[in-house]
């Protein structure tokens, strides 16, 4: 069956796979073919191990050299379809089909890109395209007859298939029936999609054969046991369809609902209505959002075989709502290669960076503005505070205003709640609008450098991220000692600013607020006591421990202690309270700096940054008084 995109919430087909595949030679036998075949190696390298903008790098260099190399550009639209550019990728296919005409590779990839955008009859048309040359590429194979069985072009699907089997490029081993050569997941969808389609046509015994076939290539392959199963259900062997679907739950190992559908089915047809009903009640439970027509219908038989009538037509009628056809089709065709990209496709601005992926509906000088942000925050961080935590590239979305962020996180995101910004630890984003300020964008980022799924302090889940939403400096180049211009994106910054707010006047000036209580108070990810958190983390960074805490904090090393901050200081919380107290007393003390301290601000150039500093000479007076991490040089 066909794999989903490595970036879990855009539905790209067969991207890991497809990494892995060879490019089309080139036409222009001329081109220097060491050079060429070494960067096509490195980018497949790089790209293997999610290095998608050094991939990207090095793609470019080679073009530069042989801007006609179809190889080349074949492997950097790969590149820009990994990280769902599929715009970009797709000018780099057009580019290797003007060089190599018969490079069915650069048809398939083409379409599948054109599908994400949501262009289905481009995408055919190209598919159609690839069908019509030879290739040796599994990938190839199943990405085209894959396109046309969800096409529903049944018949073109066989004979293209038939035609690879029959092909010397396609003549493939004994276990994978001579479609492809080798075995192993692809060659099995390739032979699952043969079946499938053969089912469509009724040739059901053919099915069976590539049902085998798929299950030969690979035993694990549930898909291929399930379209078995349909298959003998429709044949009226019911202990065969049973099996296979129990072997699909078995190796599935998470809620099926369809194997629980053909399993109660065929305990139907054999009369053993307990257990068909018990079946049937599990597909429609697993279901959950999205019940089945086919379950209500056979539950409304179930109904009738026990004497119920009405409560039988009620079911039937769900089922007819819910779209059933009796009798079922044998092939249910889901759209996977030829599905749109709900999510990174709306974005025509994508900016990849060392840690960073950027999708925007911003102008592209706007969105690498944000990219440069984001990675000199993460090298500052690297260097004044802690190793960054998690997988990465991590992916930021950057919306053009905040009620259109507001419809992505609720459509795209499934989030509900109305953020300046936010950090989704399941999808690996950090998702704000333009206009939400550098402080909040600081902010959400730190959230991905710092989750952590360690025992920890929760006052710091927030405490820590919101610490940056006052914070000033510029942006710089580390200079790289061959190239200055591949400096690594760094950042100069002072921290350690409180905030003029009404509520810590309140707490200062009635003298309401205790360190520990805070601190004992605090529950896991829970924004509603923010405010005092961060002057939490304030204290820490005005003793010069917030390195200290957050080392403390990812070793797990508390000792004898309850609280990680206990640790960092070797104190009590009764024994910090007295110093938080005098710290607050400080800022009370300071009231009229704090108060005239601007919004976030990180400049591009070390001079607009001293002009900002000239202006607002509360930021060093407080400065002073902090003992921040600043960016070095």
């Amino acid at each position: 069956m066909v794999r989903r995109h490595l970036l879990h919430f855009a539905r790209t087909t067969l991207l890991c796979l497809v990494l892995l595949t060879a490019p089309c030679p080139s036409a222009d036998a001329a081109e220097d073919k060491t050079a060429e075949a070494q960067s096509v190696t490195g980018a497949k390298e790089f790209l293997g191990a999610k290095k998608y903008f050094k991939a990207l790098k090095l793609l470019d260099t080679a073009i530069d050299k042989s801007p006609l190399s179809a190889p080349l550009h074949l492997w950097r639209g790969n590149a820009y379809w990994a990280v769902c550019d599929y715009r970009r990728a797709i000018k780099d296919f057009d580019t290797a089909i003007a060089q190599n005409s018969e490079c069915a590779d650069g048809y398939a990839h083409k379409a599948v890109c054109l599908a994400r955008l949501g262009l289905y009859d481009e995408a055919v048309a190209e598919f159609r395209q690839a069908a019509k040359r030879t290739t040796g590429d599994n990938t190839v194979i199943l990405l085209v007859a894959r396109s046309l069985f969800e096409n529903k072009e049944y018949k073109a699907a066989i004979d293209y298939l038939d035609h690879i089997r029959s092909s010397e490029a396609g003549a493939g081993t004994a276990g994978s029936g001579g479609y492809v050569k080798g075995s192993g997941e692809i060659a099995a969808g390739i032979c699952l999609t043969a079946a499938q389609a053969r089912a469509a046509t009724g040739d059901l015994e053919s099915a069976i054969e590539d049902c085998n076939r798929a299950i030969s290539c690979s035993p694990n392959h549930y898909l291929a046991y399930v379209a078995r199963a349909r298959i003998y259900q429709k044949q009226g062997q019911f202990e065969r369809a049973i099996a296979d679907a129990r072997k699909a739950q078995e190796i599935n190992k998470s809620k099926f609902p369809l194997a629980h559908l053909i399993i109660g089915e065929s305990m139907l047809a054999r009369d053993k209505i307990g257990e068909a009903e018990l079946e049937i009640s599990l597909a429609l439970q697993e279901g959950g959002n999205t019940p089945s027509g086919e379950a209500q219908h056979y539950r409304a038989l179930i109904i009738e075989r026990k004497g119920n009538i009405l409560g039988g037509l009620q079911n039937r009628a769900a089922a007819l709502q819910l779209g059933y056809v009796d009798p079922p089709p044998l092939t249910v065709v889901g759209r996977e290669v030829l599905s749109p990209d709900k999510i990174a496709a709306a974005f025509a601005s994508i900016v990849v960076s060392e840690r960073f992926i950027c999708y925007s509906d911003l102008d592209r000088q706007k969105v690498e503005r944000y990219s440069r942000l984001a990675e000199g925050f993460a090298t500052y961080t690297e260097n004044n505070l802690c190793p960054l935590q998690g997988e990465y590239p991590a992916f930021l979305f950057i919306l053009h205003d905040k009620a259109a962020e507001q419809h992505f996180l609720k459509d795209r995101m499934d989030f509900t709640m109305h953020v300046h910004g936010v950090f989704l630890t399941a999808k690996n984003s950090v998702v704000t609008y333009d206009g939400a300020g550098v402080g909040t964008f600081l902010h959400e980022i730190m959230h991905k450098f710092l989750y952590n799924l360690k025992a920890h302090d929760f006052w710091a889940d927030e405490g820590i991220p919101s610490f940056f939403e006052k914070s000033y400096g510029y942006l710089y180049q580390a200079n790289n000692q061959t190239n200055s211009q591949d400096g690594q994106q760094n950042m100069w910054l002072v921290t350690g600013f409180a905030e003029s707010s009404s509520t810590l006047w309140s707490w200062l000036t009635h003298k309401t607020l205790k360190l520990s209580q805070i601190v004992t108070s605090a529950k896991y990810a829970d924004p509603s006591n923010e405010d005092a958190q961060r002057l939490v983390a304030l204290f820490i960074n005005k003793h010069g421990k917030l390195k200290q805490f957050l080392d403390t904090s990812f070793s797990g090393a508390r000792g004898k202690y309850k609280y990680f901050i206990e640790a960092t200081f070797d104190k009590t919380l009764a024994e910090l309270d007295p110093m938080f107290d005098e710290y607050l007393s400080q800022l009370q003390k300071n009231h009229s700096d704090i108060s005239k301290l601007p919004a976030a601000a990180i400049f591009d150039s070390e001079s607009d940054w001293k002009n900002f500093l000239n202006s607002h000479p509360a930021i060093s007076r407080l400065n002073d008084a902090a003992t921040g991490a600043a960016g070095k040089h």
